[in-house]
């Protein structure tokens, strides 16, 4: 049987283990498969470490309108974050601000 409630860990440790490097979510605010509130406490969850070494800015969130879908938005994003990260520019501030504001 699934026990997921049993893991040590949670989705936020796995996030955090990529720092210092970049990481982007790119989600639906409709994706009820990928739990859309939960991707923002993971992303939020893993902050600390990024600001720890120093690199605020490389935890990155991406929300769009729809469903669990994979659209050219999302592959447009990843690219403007590709096209930042080795031309030395700073990623948009709307990849820093969380989509369920508190």
């Amino acid at each position: 049987a699934y026990q997921a409630d049993r893991l040590p860990f949670d989705q936020h440790y796995m996030r955090a283990l990529v720092a210092p490097r970049v990481i982007l979510s790119t989600d639906a605010y409709g994706d009820k498969w990928a739990h859309p509130d939960g991707v923002q406490k993971a992303w939020e969850g893993a902050q600390p470490v990024f600001d720890l070494l120093g690199v605020p800015e490389n935890n990155l969130i991406h929300f769009r309108g729809g469903g669990h879908d994979q659209l050219a938005t999302d592959f447009e994003v990843l690219l403007d974050v590709a096209d930042a990260h080795f031309n030395g520019k700073p990623f948009p501030e709307s990849l820093r601000t969380a989509p369920f504001p508190k």
